[in-house]
C-alpha cells in the first residue's frame, strides 16, 4: 500500500514538473510570440505535459489532482 501511494506522489510530481515547464516556457512566449524557436520550446513542452497526461497512472490522477490538458500555441 505505501509503495502504490509513493507510486502516485511521484507521478503527481512529475506532472507537476511539467506544468511548472509550461507555465514558465510561456513566461518567456508570452513576450516575445513572434520568436519561431521560443514557441518551438513552448509546443514541446506542452506535448511533453500532455503526453504525460495520457499515460496511466496519471490519465486517472491528472484529473482528479487538478490537471488539465494544456494548449499548443499556434499564431
Amino acid at each position: 500500500m505505501a509503495g502504490a501511494a509513493a507510486w502516485l506522489l511521484a507521478v503527481q510530481r512529475r506532472l507537476a514538473q511539467l506544468r511548472g515547464e509550461v507555465k514558465a516556457a510561456w513566461a518567456i512566449l508570452e513576450a516575445d510570440q513572434a520568436n519561431a524557436a521560443v514557441m518551438s520550446v513552448y509546443n514541446k513542452r506542452v506535448a511533453a505535459y500532455n503526453a504525460a497526461l495520457q499515460t496511466f497512472p496519471a490519465n486517472i490522477l491528472g484529473p482528479l489532482a487538478g490537471f488539465k490538458s494544456a494548449r499548443s500555441y499556434a499564431p
